[in-house]
């Protein structure tokens, strides 16, 4: 039998094999528990997937299924290689033209697991994105020209860090639409994103990602407050995350959720939820508000498009030093006073030195040098409306023009009543409240709608509105299509307002992201000065998961919906597994077959349910080789021992796997038992007596009990007594079919001194069989005796006389000594 130190060492390598595979192929074993899964995000309207789409919600999802050259740094969002290993920029001297060659990263694959090539990678930001690119060996070389040294307003280098870097790569050179990202949409179904095995970095941990559809952010908030539900009403869907921002109303309106089976209260009467809630029993112990710096911020929007006050860059100065918005602060939940429309906490875009602070609500700090970057003397609005010659001429109470014409501001926001943020009425009644107090005459309009304020802009039946807008990427290039600055910088003809433009299209022509990130802090600097729009507040982003479906969210700027988080989200660990393989019999007959189970347990030794189990063996087939356990922790195959000529020795590995749990493997021994079937051994002589030195033939006869040769047997022989001698002790038996089949064949001679008897023994073995020995005989007789073989010898014998003198002596010896001792 084979060593069992064979088997160990066998089985502990299969164990470190099973953890040197990489996490990447889905079909791999994961001992570790860290993969599976199927992650389910709420959105609010179906994604479009053509990779051209505009429409920044889709950006989130399209991050998930395409890569791009660049991904932002979680932390600074600093945009940092990603599917480029880097690139070089090389700007002609005197010009905003040049090159800007990108080196991709070797070894990306489509998710089919075909090559991303060169010839791809042109066609994608050539055709698909329209940029003038051209393949350089295996890089890539974007070509930027400027034929307007100020820098077209769409167009210039800016673009690569802006939009190359992070368009997605999307097509392969025949222009089929392809996937590139950890994701991959499945066939037949997009609402189902599948974990790409081929992705270059890894496959997520999580299998799959699933897009529930929901009707409206009260739909959404009910499918993941009752994700944890026992029971939901026929077709009824919930999630882990809710795949957009939320309000503060969203997080603590309360929900009936009667189409998800509602909520039950303590006697048994109906009860709303919310997503948060400071009354425990209003809300759901699974759900989990996060809280993360955004790039959403609320702002006064100034119609600038119409002649009047609003093209006076001091009169839009006194507006903004009269805005509070520390008040405003107070009044908005989860938000921060911001004096930038990039915000503090873009850790890379963000240049503090460029900031302008502006806010009527600071009383208590006063900048004695008076620089314009730090205006906050509370009465600095009246006072730059007195300046600019907006005076109460006439005794009414109200300022007029210089020209002194009524003036009348019209601010419109959201409405107290019937609106979906009261918030915003409160803001801008207060800030109309405070111009009021300064003597401009302000009127509030208010509207039931987002839509229905918008259409009051575009109608231009408001002056100024307080608005918000979401740039959802942490890229400031909103800037160069943010159409409240775009449209300023065009028609404002003030010096602060054309730096504005100034600056908008060096930030567009600039070969770095240094570079542009000064020139975009330029543009926030003089819109500040020129008061073309007016920062008030920056959000969070709000969001609200399951904690205890998936953990390993990954925060970040703008919050916790971005591509790292997906790489690495995982179900929580529930420890390891207890796991034991047995078979029903050790010891199984050649071609015979037996039960082998596994049994799996956890920690508490509970019987788990659905782990995967994995089955090899080093001989012998197993059926079936792959299954999952059943509801009492087992599973069972058949193993099928191989024919064996000779006992063998087997091992059967089982490798067990199930998410969330530490899996392992484990080993058992089995036997292959050869059948018993004995050898017949027969030895025969051609001559049963021989003459000395004469030579026999001897033949072994190795035969099966029912008769049939056996070829290829070895033989061994052996002779009795000394002096008989065999031509040949072992051998082998002649091959079957052939007319020496199971026999072997010698010669035998004798040379004994006297007629003898001579054993001849024979023994035979093979592999399959039991040994069998038999025996022949033959009597040898010497050679005859003759004369010359023997010599004559002759022996002088002593006379009479002689005898009986020796005899006289030895008698008067005996009386010498007899005397002697009677006399002593």
């Amino acid at each position: 039998m084979r060593p069992a130190t064979a088997a160990l060492g066998l089985a502990l390598l299969m164990v470190a094999v099973a953890f040197a595979i990489p996490a990447r192929p889905a079909q791999a074993a994961d001992l570790t528990g860290q993969y599976g899964g199927n992650l389910r995000v709420a959105l609010l309207a179906a994604p479009s997937w053509s990779p051209t789409s505009t429409d920044p919600a889709d950006g989130r999802v399209h991050n998930l299924v395409w890569d791009t050259l660049a991904r932002p740094d979680p932390a600074t969002q600093e945009p940092k290689p990603w599917a480029a290993l880097s690139w070089t920029a090389v700007q002609d001297t005197g010009t905003n033209n040049g090159n800007i060659t990108v080196v991709p990263r070797p070894g990306m694959m489509w998710s089919d697991g075909t090559p991303i090539t060169t010839t791809d990678l042109v066609y994608t930001f050539r055709t698909g994105h329209g940029f003038d690119v051209s393949a350089s060996g295996s890089n890539i070389v974007f070509r930027f020209t400027d034929p307007d040294g100020n820098g077209p307003i769409l167009g210039g280098a800016g673009n690569f860090t802006s939009r190359a870097l992070y368009a997605w790569i999307a097509w392969d050179s025949t222009g089929a639409r392809r996937y590139s990202g950890m994701f991959v949409p499945a066939t037949g179904n997009t609402n189902l994103l599948q974990a790409n095995t081929h992705y270059w970095a890894g496959r997520p941990f999580v299998d799959s990602v699933t897009l529930v559809i929901a009707s409206s952010v009260d739909d959404a908030a009910c499918k993941l407050l009752k994700n944890r539900a026992t029971s939901l009403p026929p077709g009824a869907t919930t999630v882990d995350f809710l795949g957009f921002s939320l309000l503060p109303n969203d997080l603590t309106d309360e929900r009936a959720c009667t189409a998800y089976g509602g909520f039950t209260g303590s006697g048994g009467n109906p009860l709303n939820k919310s997503l948060v809630n400071a009354n425990a029993s209003r809300a759901e112990p699974h759900v989990s508000s996060v809280h993360n710096p955004g790039p959403r911020f609320l702002y006064y929007w100034l119609d600038v498009s119409v002649a009047g006050p609003m093209t006076d860059v001091n009169f839009r100065r006194g507006l903004y030093l009269l805005v509070n918005k520390q008040s405003a602060a107070q009044i908005e939940p989860s938000s921060k006073v911001t004096h930038s429309l990039i915000s503090r906490e873009e850790v890379f875009w963000f240049l503090t030195s460029w900031e302008v602070v502006r806010d009527a609500g600071f009383t208590t700090i006063r900048d004695p040098a008076g620089t314009p970057r730090q205006d906050t003397n509370p009465f600095a609005g009246a006072q730059a409306l007195d300046t600019a010659g907006y005076l109460d001429r006439n005794g009414d109470g109200w300022r007029e023009t210089p020209t002194g014409a009524p003036l009348v501001l019209r601010v419109g926001s959201l409405g107290f009543l019937g609106s979906p943020d009261p918030r915003k009425a409160t803001i801008a009644g207060a800030f109309v409240d405070v111009l009021q107090r300064q003597g401009v005459n302000a009127v509030h309009v208010q509207f039931t709608s987002w839509a229905d304020l918008r259409n009051a802009e575009a109608t231009h039946a408001v002056d100024v509105s307080l608005e918000t807008y979401d740039p959802i990427t942490t890229n400031p290039r909103f800037l160069e299509t943010f159409a409240p600055l775009t449209t300023a910088a065009s028609l404002l003809t003030d010096t602060n307002a054309r730096n504005v433009a100034t600056h908008l299209n060096l930030g567009k022509n600039s070969f770095t992201s240094a570079l542009r990130a000064l020139h975009y802090n330029h543009v926030t600097y003089y819109n500040s000065l020129c008061a073309c729009v007016l920062p008030v507040l920056h959000y969070e982003s709000l969001e609200v998961y399951d904690r205890q479906a998936f953990s390993g969210w990954v925060d970040s700027f703008g919050g916790i919906d971005n591509v790292w988080s997906f790489a690495n989200a995982k179900q929580p660990t529930l420890g390891a597994l207890t796991i034991s393989i047995s078979s029903f019999s050790r010891s199984v007959p050649s071609e015979g077959s037996t039960t082998v189970q596994v049994a799996v347990s956890d920690s508490s030794g509970a019987a788990v349910q659905g782990a995967s189990v994995s089955l090899s063996g080093t001989a012998g087939t197993l059926s079936p080789t792959t299954g999952v356990t059943d509801s009492n922790g087992r599973f069972q195959a058949q193993w099928t021992a191989p024919p064996v000529t000779q006992d063998w020795d087997v091992t059967v590995t089982a490798t067990v796997t199930k998410p969330q749990y530490t899996g392992g493997t484990v080993w058992t021994g089995l036997t292959a038992r050869a059948p018993f079937r004995p050898l017949e051994v027969t030895v025969t002589l051609a001559d049963a007596v021989l003459n000395s030195s004469v030579g026999t033939s001897v033949q072994v006869s190795v035969r099966t009990s029912g008769g049939a040769g056996v070829g290829d047997a070895d033989v061994s022989m052996s002779v009795s007594l000394p002096g008989g001698q065999l031509l040949a002790y072992s051998g082998r038996t002649g091959s079957c079919p052939s007319t020496t089949c199971g026999t072997f064949s010698t010669t035998f001679k004798g040379y004994p001194t006297v007629r003898s008897i001579y054993r001849i023994d024979a023994s035979a073995s093979k592999a399959g069989y039991a040994p069998g020995s038999g025996a022949g005989s033959v009597i040898v007789t010497p050679p005859q005796n003759t004369a010359d073989q023997f010599q004559r010898v002759t022996v002088t014998v002593p006379g009479f006389e002689t005898l009986a003198v020796i005899g006289a002596i030895g008698a008067a010896i005996a009386i010498l000594r007899w005397r002697s001792r009677r006399e002593g």
